[in-house]
This record gives C-alpha cells, sequence and structure tokens, in this order.
C-alpha cells in the first residue's frame, strides 16, 4: 500500500512554489517607507514564513516516519464534483470581483460554497452568505475605511 510521504512532498512543492511567487511578487512593492513599513512588508515576511514552513514539511515528509495512505483519500464521485465546484467558485471570485463588487461577488461565492457542502438550511445559508458579502463590506468600507471594488453596488 502507498504511503503519504510522496503526497506530503509534492504538496509542499506546491506551497513552495506558491510562496516564491508570492515573494517575488512582494519585492515588487515598497519594503519600508518614511511611516513605517510598506506594503511589501507583511507580504514578504508572510511568504517567507510560508516557504520555511514548506521546506519542513518536505523534509518531515522525506525524512519522518512513513505515514500510510488511508483508503478513502480520493474522493467519491461527489466529493469531487463538491471540490472542483469550490475551484470554479474561487475562480469566479478572481474573475468577477471588479466588475461586480466585493459584497456581491462574495455572497454569491459564499451561497455557492455553503450549499456545495449542503450545510444548513437555505434560509441559514442567505443569511451567512449575506454576512459575508454585505456584512463584510459595510465593515471594511464604513467602519475601517478600506476601498474595496463597489462593482454593482456602485452609486
Amino acid at each position: 500500500m502507498a504511503d503519504m510521504r510522496r503526497v506530503y512532498q509534492v504538496t509542499g512543492l506546491v506551497i513552495l512554489a506558491a510562496a516564491g511567487a508570492l515573494i517575488h511578487g512582494a519585492s515588487a512593492m515598497q519594503y519600508y517607507s518614511s511611516l513605517g513599513p510598506g506594503p511589501g512588508f507583511f507580504p514578504l515576511w508572510l511568504a517567507g514564513c510560508l516557504a520555511v514552513l514548506a521546506v519542513a514539511m518536505i523534509a518531515q515528509a522525506s525524512f519522518g516516519a512513513a505515514e500510510a495512505m488511508p483508503d478513502d483519500f480520493w474522493p467519491d464521485r461527489g466529493g469531487a464534483i463538491r471540490v472542483l465546484g469550490l475551484v470554479v467558485a474561487l475562480a469566479g471570485v478572481a474573475w468577477f470581483l471588479e466588475s461586480a463588487g466585493f459584497a456581491v461577488t462574495v455572497f454569491a461565492m459564499s451561497l455557492l460554497a455553503l450549499r456545495l457542502l449542503g450545510q444548513g438550511s437555505m434560509l441559514q445559508t442567505l443569511l451567512a452568505a449575506a454576512i459575508a458579502g454585505f456584512g463584510a463590506y459595510f465593515v471594511f468600507t464604513r467602519w475601517l475605511g478600506v476601498q474595496l471594488p463597489a462593482g454593482l453596488l456602485a452609486s
């Protein structure tokens, strides 16, 4: 039976590649300004920590004790459809965020994700999606003064 060693190694390499891309992107931003840390400070450190953890994951998988792969490691048909639906929903967020706006996009993505996962009633799902989309938009724009894409809500 196969073990989880190769799965953890590949996952660690994918995370390490993502951390490298994030470090590359963060290095294009200003690290420090006259007021203190610049826009590149946090993403650079976060990506650096991610890279260190990815290397630790690869090392642990390579040199640690082997762990047996569970029999139910690969999802069944329903699980694969849910995973694919969530990936499509995340791609939709990236595609529609600017045109539809933060609130509408996050509402739709939350609604789709919660329906795919099948938790709670439709009323609970609508309420949670509304809080995630419109509530977060209100908190960030009104209380915290963060600019988010308005899209369809632009007046």
